[in-house]
């Protein structure tokens, strides 16, 4: 799971990359003459939702982590009581058999 979680950070930094030079583009292309640096809380809304677009394609490619589940210890006794139950049973199938025959 770690190998994804290296290759969603890769991916989400490119796509925070790709996201501004691409609302740069189309910017310049309708307004030939903004520019960015003179409207500085339209570069942070641009910033803030080229951040929220890149951490919503990491956490897709990222995905859940798996719930860990706690492993139950076995004491000795546990152990040692069904050993007996078994051989108990092995033993009682091993009576009726001998009788049966």
């Amino acid at each position: 799971m770690n190998w994804r979680k290296v290759i969603a950070g890769i991916i989400g930094f490119l796509t925070f990359i790709g996201v501004i030079v691409l609302i740069g583009i189309v910017v310049q292309n309708i307004w030939p003459g903004y520019s960015f640096s003179d409207h500085p809380l339209e570069r942070l809304s641009l910033l803030f939702i080229c951040f929220m677009i890149a951490s919503m394609v990491y956490n897709l490619i990222k995905g859940e982590e798996p719930e860990v589940k706690e492993k139950q210890g076995i004491t000795s006794k546990e152990i040692s009581k069904m050993l007996a139950e078994k051989r108990e049973k092995s033993e009682n199938n091993g009576e009726i058999r001998k009788n049966s025959i």
